[in-house]
């Protein structure tokens, strides 16, 4: 259901939620660590299973 996704960017969530985006980033690291070590070198994965999107400005 996409219409159910919302999308922030890091910029809004750094001013209105500073604490909750440290977690978030943290969560991310974690959870891309685990990505990377089931499917070493497959950086197309790590991109689309990210938490955070890098492609422009983050959200």
């Amino acid at each position: 259901m996409p219409e159910a996704v919302e999308r922030w960017s890091v910029g809004l969530l750094q001013h209105v939620l500073p604490r909750h985006l440290q977690i978030i980033f943290e969560i991310n690291l974690r959870h891309l660590q685990e990505v990377a070590a089931r499917y070493p070198g497959d950086w197309g994965r790590l991109r689309d299973l990210s938490i955070v999107e890098e492609d422009g400005e983050k959200r």
